[in-house]
């Protein structure tokens, strides 16, 4: 995948990623880093993309490993 066919499969879907980050992290700064972090990973392996078939779910699941977690597990409090 070259930059102009990145520009036009993988940007698009920022709004959405953004807005799922958003959900899951609560807060907009680390929802902004996130995606960044994601659009970075997908250019690193842009030339194994074709290998999806559904690219936006690809990337939605890419928030989760990314931030989303460290920022589900911040709540936890240890019971000790």
């Amino acid at each position: 995948m070259d930059a102009a066919e990145f520009k036009a499969k993988v940007i698009p879907l920022s709004g959405k990623l953004f807005h799922f980050a958003r959900l899951l992290l609560k807060d907009h700064a680390e929802a902004e880093d996130s995606v960044q972090e994601i659009f970075l990973k997908l250019w690193k392996m842009r030339n194994e993309l074709a290998e999806y078939t559904n690219l936006e779910a690809f990337a939605m699941r890419e928030i989760f490993p990314e931030r989303a977690y460290q920022g589900l597990t911040s709540d936890i409090v240890d019971p000790t």
